[in-house]
């Protein structure tokens, strides 16, 4: 059913502030996420002139885990790709600044079966337009190598871990994937960041600015960490889709989506999510999009009582320009919704409210 437009009105608790520059939050409380300053052995330098390396390739190549790397305020990077680290904060010298990272390719950077990284103060541009298979174009894709197995065997779990990307800016073209792109992750961070549009619009698979697909749990507990997926300080502004979603077989376009939690139906997910302080405008799908599994894709229905989604003070206005919607939020599967803090929005769409999963409305609220 849909919801008509209102604004949420209520008390704002347990909110979070996004970290300040480039430093890495105290311990304890909720900003016990990704490893401590203590975690860290060792710290280098990437510079344009030498310092310790010229490139963050070059870096991660040479050092272990536990590294933090520094490119230095006059850099020129170069794209990377990383996988099998652990405890790696990539960060640039100085805040305020963003230093680009530009790439004609399937991913500007790629985190594949890593685990507790930072990557802050970067502006990933991915400049490809010529499709390629796959959903590509992204600006950085973090992925957990045996996602495909694990959609199907629920022993399996995630390779990929605590990605946490910070103080970023993302632009891309109009095949655009996904801006910041999570396969098989489990605990997924975007913080005081932007996804610019346009982009998205002749992908045919599915674009949005920041995807999580196929989430499915790690071996580790949360460290920290209260969401699985945790969006907060946001803005994606202009993400369209009107091609058809062929590559996934589909006859109409499906996606063009702001921020979203994107299940695969053959595994659920049960960790909680939080939308804070986000913002989802002009997008030709939903500015939000909690898509939770069903588990019904392999023909077993699994009705295991999944994480709830909280979307606390944020803005979806503007949002469904695209033929497939004309909906602000997406409310889909075995979930529940809860809207907190000042949240504006024009509908909401929960379209198989028999699947006990159900909107809660903090006081204040009066549709």
């Amino acid at each position: 059913g849909h919801v008509r437009s209102g604004v949420l009105v209520s008390v704002r608790t347990a909110a979070t502030a996004g970290a300040a520059g480039f430093v890495l939050p105290p311990s304890g409380g909720s900003y016990a996420y990704n490893p401590e300053p203590g975690d860290f052995s060792s710290e280098v330098t990437v510079s344009s002139s030498g310092a310790d390396y010229t490139s963050v390739n070059a870096a991660l190549a040479a050092t272990g885990n536990g590294t933090i790397i520094t490119v230095l305020d006059d850099a020129s990077v170069a794209p990377w790709s990383m996988s099998t680290k652990d405890r790696v904060w990539i960060r640039r010298q100085t805040a305020g600044t963003l230093t680009s990272v530009t790439a004609n390719a399937y991913s500007v950077c790629s985190v594949t079966d890593c685990t507790y990284v930072t990557i802050q103060g970067f502006h990933f541009v991915n400049t490809q337009s010529t499709p390629s298979p796959g959903n590509g174009a992204n600006g950085i894709e973090a992925a957990s190598s045996n996602w495909g197995t694990a959609l199907t065997n629920r022993t399996i779990n995630s390779l990929c871990h605590h990605i946490w990307v910070d103080a970023c800016e993302f632009t891309g073209t109009d095949i655009t994937g996904a801006q910041f792109k999570g396969v098989g992750l489990d605990y997924m961070r975007a913080s005081n960041s932007t996804f610019n549009g346009p982009m998205g619009d002749q992908n045919n698979t599915g674009p949005s600015a920041v995807s999580s697909f196929a989430m499915m749990e790690a071996t580790t507990d949360a460290d920290g960490w209260v969401w699985g997926m945790w969006v907060e300080n946001c803005t994606a502004d202009g993400i369209e889709q009107s091609v058809d979603s062929t590559a996934i077989g589909q006859s109409v376009p499906t996606d063009g989506n702001g921020f979203i939690l994107d299940g695969d139906h053959r595994r659920t997910y049960v960790r909680d999510v939080l939308f804070d302080n986000v913002t989802g405008i002009n997008c030709d799908g939903f500015g939000i999009n909690a898509l939770w599994p069903t588990s019904v894709g392999d023909g077993v229905t699994d009705n295991t009582p999944l994480g709830k989604c909280y979307i606390r003070d944020c803005t979806a206005t503007g949002n469904g320009q695209g033929v497939q919607t004309d909906d602000d939020i997406l409310l889909f599967g075995y979930v529940d919704m809860i809207l907190e803090g000042s949240t504006t929005f024009g509908s909401i769409d929960e379209p198989f409210t028999g699947l006990s999963n159900q909107i809660d409305y903090r006081p204040g609220y009066e549709p």
